[in-house]
């Protein structure tokens, strides 16, 4: 049986308020289902398995007699296999639907009716699938995004497969999310400790750390921030080796992150030396960049420049990031502190995550909105200084000194 409480099409709660069955619950489902079983496999590879299952799909529908069992099955593999790659992609379904024009609850989408016919159906089916193959060749595979093509992100081309597999099902008068929750449970049982554990920039370890340590800082938009984690360290490989493991999925985060409303790539660099004092920290986020730099596959090198220079921003693949570190040699209530006494964080936020927030140069009221954060800071006893962030060395900002009135530390000088 899964691990997980199946949710009813309608729940009654305190007061007798009637929750209805929503579109974010079934993606709930299929992630906890996924990692129950190991965790996802790369989204190129579910691709071909989406691929596979929309051909037998075609397959069943030219039979002359229809076997509803089996096109049931299908349609849930089809289902929770477009619906992992969103999750890779951390995309908000419910959101999607919604810009589609459809209500996100079960029992809307169990009353769409858009087809006359199943050819018509299949047809839009495949286009779909066909959209998302596009995206994930550009993230993932060898095909390079023409300047001219739209942006068109993984989660609203999933929500139109959705829809569309959907509508297929009721004009078939198949009850899709029952199949669905049927293909989980048998996933469950068939696949518990089948395969090795994945890495996958969503379920990486170096994301659950980070998480509790920013789930204690007081921005108030950390809570709803889409982030990817580093590949998990291994002790026995070098801080460079290390950063060779997650190269690839800041690579892929670098190409997808602005259409897909990513927010941040967190790396995890779970060593002790790197923990003891502000000279540490610098070493570590020195060298972290440098690595990365000297791997751009743009060939920018930003670190191969002079720091001190006020237009100067560091930039991986194309992409300028604002850098963050997180460090236990930083008091409790420092906005930078991190409970954990063997790890220190480097977090890459790409400039448009700024634009996202309504943080940016074209918003008449980006003063007010950092002021707010400011505020939100100072009051729960966090203050840092305005000082640093307003002076123009932008190198200067990513590594605080340990106290609010502290010098600025040049950590690239070394």
């Amino acid at each position: 049986m899964p691990n997980f409480i199946l949710i009813p099409t309608s729940q009654e709660i305190n007061g007798g308020i009637v929750m209805k069955e929503n579109i974010k619950n079934y993606q709930v489902l299929v992630d906890e289902s996924i990692r129950s079983v190991g965790g996802y496999w790369r989204s190129i590879s579910a691709l071909a398995r989406l691929a596979e299952e929309i051909g037998e799909l075609g397959e069943l529908l030219l039979e002359k007699e229809l076997d509803y069992e089996e096109v049931s099955a299908e349609m849930g593999d089809i289902f929770v296999i477009s619906t992992c790659i969103a999750n890779q992609y951390l995309s908000e379904l419910d959101k999607e639907y919604k810009n589609l024009g459809y209500k996100p609850t079960i029992e809307s989408l169990n009353e769409i009716n858009i087809f006359k016919d199943v050819p018509t159906a299949f047809f839009n089916l495949s286009k779909y699938s066909g959209r998302i193959a596009r995206i994930i060749n550009h993230y993932e595979g060898d095909k390079v995004k023409k300047p001219s093509e739209i942006d068109r992100s993984i989660g609203s081309e999933v929500s139109k497969l959705h829809i569309n597999l959907i509508a297929l099902a009721n004009l078939l008068g198949i009850e899709i999310f029952v199949h669905i929750k049927e293909v989980l449970s048998n996933s469950i049982k068939r696949d518990k400790d089948r395969f090795s554990i994945s890495h996958d920039p969503i379920t990486e370890i170096s994301l659950d750390r980070f998480k509790s340590t920013v789930d204690n800082t007081h921005c108030i938009f950390s809570n709803t921030a889409k982030i990817w984690g580093s590949y998990e360290w291994d002790s026995n490989l070098s801080l460079e080796e290390n950063i060779d493991n997650s190269l690839p999925s800041l690579t892929r985060f670098s190409k997808c992150a602005d259409t897909e409303g990513l927010d941040g790539y967190v790396i995890d660099i779970n060593e002790k030396r790197f923990t003891e004092n502000i000279e540490g920290l610098g070493e570590a986020l020195l060298r972290t960049l440098t690595h990365i730099s000297k791997n751009d596959p743009k060939n920018a090198n930003s670190m191969g420049v002079d720091l001190h220079d006020p237009n100067w921003q560091f930039s991986y693949h194309g992409v300028r990031y604002f850098i963050t570190t997180f460090s236990p040699i930083y008091e409790k209530n420092h906005p930078r502190h991190t409970p954990f006494d063997d790890s220190v964080f480097i977090f890459l936020q790409p400039e448009f995550s700024f634009d996202h927030h309504g943080i940016h140069s074209g918003n008449e009221k980006r003063e007010d909105v950092k002021e707010a954060i400011r505020t939100v800071f100072k009051k729960n006893g966090c203050p840092y200084s305005v000082d640093l962030v307003k002076q123009p060395i932008e190198a200067f900002k990513y590594l605080k000194p340990e106290t609010i009135d502290g010098e600025p530390i040049t950590w690239w000088n070394r």
